[in-house]
């Protein structure tokens, strides 16, 4: 069992629960930028001082992502500070991490020798998010499409860890699913998984028929062309990163339904997601 100092900096609820869980174990954790937490995190484990607790800290957890606009730290805090600030008062030799790291938010921290681990990077992060972005999306679906799962056609696009969980889960529920994949392994899976499956070149055909599509591909996919056969009462919930698989501005203009639904899991699993998060942390550490 360790004996490093933890400083969580800024972020949303997320982090609050992820400093609250190294608190239960008995760490020595404080968190900065946090203090619309303190209901999660108590008074006492929110550090106003933040230079000093940088000084004194082993390891410094910077929130996903790390910044807004690659200026501002991402923090729900009152305070608004520039990330070259904070770096200002980071050793080289503290163990530094930080989720989805943009090129110039890590030219930041290089330029000043410190060396920083993305936890977004790593595979065992992207599998264990599947879930709670999989029950985010299935809320939305339960909320915004005026008939049941059961019994209804849905489409997944792609066949990563995200679509996979997604497929299984509507099927769970009785829907009748189909996936459209470029690899011809992965529509291989998705038959002996017992989905129907087809070519991402018939996507403009096969979306005539569904109720529900649930795009994981982050590129555009879903154009003007597949647009037009997509029936207006049909629920699109695009669950891809940035810049998205859907013509969001045609979209709009054409009256189609469309969920873009970024960052579920901080949204739907705040705790969850923040238990998550540690258990990457703790396996980078080990690594050390």
């Amino acid at each position: 069992m360790n004996n490093f100092k933890y400083v969580i900096v800024g972020g949303d609820a997320r982090f609050a629960y992820l400093a609250d869980a190294y608190k239960k174990e008995g760490k020595n954790v404080k968190a900065i930028f946090a203090e619309n937490f303190s209901e999660i995190l108590g008074e006492e484990n929110i550090d106003l001082n933040w230079k000093q607790c940088l000084k004194n800290s082993d390891v410094i957890i910077f929130p996903l992502p790390i910044a807004k606009d690659d200026e501002f730290l991402n923090t729900k805090s009152e305070n608004k500070i520039k990330l070259q600030e904070i770096i200002k008062e980071i050793s080289s030799e503290r163990i530094v991490l930080g989720g989805a790291i943009s090129k110039n938010v890590k030219e930041m921290f290089e330029q000043r020798n410190i060396k920083i681990i993305d936890y977004f990077a790593r595979e065992e992060l992207a599998i264990l998010n599947a879930v709670p972005t999989v029950e985010g999306a299935v809320e939305i679906a339960m909320k915004n499409l005026p008939i049941t799962i059961y019994g209804s056609n849905c489409l997944v696009t792609g066949f990563g860890r995200v679509a996979k969980a997604m497929a299984k889960i509507l099927k769970d529920l009785q829907a009748n699913v189909t996936v459209v994949a470029r690899k011809i392994e992965d529509l291989t899976y998705a038959k002996v998984y017992g989905y129907s499956s087809t070519y991402i070149n018939n996507l403009s055909d096969i979306v005539k028929e569904q109720d529900l599509i649930v795009n994981t591909v982050p590129s555009l996919i879903i154009d003007e062309s597949v647009l037009k056969n997509i029936s207006n009462e049909c629920l699109i919930i695009d669950l891809a990163s940035k810049p998205g698989g859907v013509d969001f501005k045609k979209a709009k203009e054409m009256n189609k339904n469309v969920e873009w639904a970024l960052a579920l899991p901080g949204k739907v699993a705040p705790k969850t997601s923040g238990e998550i998060i540690k258990k990457v942390i703790d396996n980078i550490l080990i690594e050390f």
